[in-house]
């Protein structure tokens, strides 16, 4: 079976709003199939991304690798993934906004209650700004700002 995807069923949602009142009960039950369409997509999409987390997990175990190395794996993922949502935008971002990116692109699988994925993200945040690589300002995220003399050219040695 094919999925449409989100913006197939948007497009989709957008034309049947144009269509004659006349089809009032049909309008309707149409609408409210598109709605439930949308929300199993998202859930198709959630247990997709469980499922490879579950897969990658198995195939790590299978090839006896070191849980202590599968954990430090996941870490990087996660930090890949907040890199990610914070340069989706020019704002600052809280924990819960940098979540919702994450959930939205499904570019990390929390396993743990919504609280505790809050918790982990939050953690990794603070180990990335701990690099310099971000900072927080007033409980939101933002990309560090390089200033000229933060940047450090090397230069080739002349040759004689």
């Amino acid at each position: 079976m094919t999925f449409l995807q989100n913006g197939d069923l948007e497009m989709e949602h957008r034309h049947f709003e144009r269509e004659s009142p006349r089809f009032t009960s049909a309008s309707a039950l149409k609408e409210r199939l598109l709605g439930e369409l949308l929300e199993l997509n998202r859930q198709n999409g959630e247990i997709t991304a469980q499922l490879r987390a579950i897969r990658h997990l198995e195939k790590s175990i299978a090839n006896g690798l070191d849980l202590q190395q599968e954990v430090t794996a996941s870490a990087a993922r996660l930090a890949r993934a907040c890199r990610i949502a914070l340069l989706e935008s020019d704002e600052p971002q809280s924990v819960g906004q940098i979540h919702a990116r994450i959930q939205r692109r499904n570019s990390f699988y929390f396993s743990a209650a919504p609280e505790k994925a809050l918790s982990m993200i939050g953690r990794t945040l603070a180990e990335i700004a701990a690099r310099g690589e971000i900072r927080c300002n007033a409980g939101a995220w933002e990309r560090a700002v390089l200033t000229d003399g933060d940047i450090e050219i090397a230069h080739a040695p002349e040759s004689h």
